[in-house]
């Protein structure tokens, strides 16, 4: 159905690299899961998270993350 992955090093950051659903599965929720998890995943806590996207910026930014220049690139800062 989907899957997210991270690449971390459990200390300073983490790299959220895919969040992919099966065309048959979307419009249901679950990439919002997805990250919804991730960002409250216990190992991550004090990391700050890095990703890229093409166009999904308003949807990362419902879970605190920022545009980190006029392209691609995303942050969201430690808790």
């Amino acid at each position: 159905m989907g899957f997210a992955r991270c690449v971390t090093d459990y200390s300073v950051c983490y790299w959220l690299c895919d969040v992919i659903i099966d065309v048959k599965y979307r419009e249901l929720g679950l990439g919002k899961e997805l990250i919804g998890t991730i960002v409250k995943y216990e190992e991550l806590k004090g990391c700050t998270g890095y990703l890229g996207t093409k166009d999904a910026h308003s949807l990362y930014e419902k879970y605190g993350y920022k545009i980190a220049d006029a392209g691609r690139f995303m942050w969201r800062v430690a808790e």
